[in-house]
């Protein structure tokens, strides 16, 4: 079904799991060889850690049409930043705990 939609699904096995910055060094690696196989339009998701890596990641490359970080764990004071001032974003949006 997918395959007949033209969607390419990639899924990241982290090198060095919980090593939160070699995981978005993975994540932007999958990014670059989704766009050299010619994908146009990609969008990241995430979940609990996972999802603190992607939002980090779409953050880092602008291409990103989309980061969906379901669950991200909270960081530093209670805050995580999610999105930033992107055009066509939708701006800063701030999660609290």
């Amino acid at each position: 079904m997918l395959a007949e939609s033209r969607v390419s699904v990639l899924r990241i096995e982290y090198r060095e799991p919980n090593v939160f910055d070699e995981c978005v060094v993975d994540v932007l690696a999958g990014c670059s060889f989704l766009r050299g196989i010619g994908a146009t339009d990609i969008a990241l998701a995430g979940h609990s850690f996972g999802g603190a890596v992607v939002v980090k990641a779409g953050e880092l490359w602008p291409p990103a049409v989309a980061v969906v970080g379901q669950l991200p764990p909270v960081l530093g004071e209670g805050l995580l930043e999610v999105g930033g001032d992107r055009p066509g974003g939708v701006g800063r949006q701030v999660a609290h705990r």
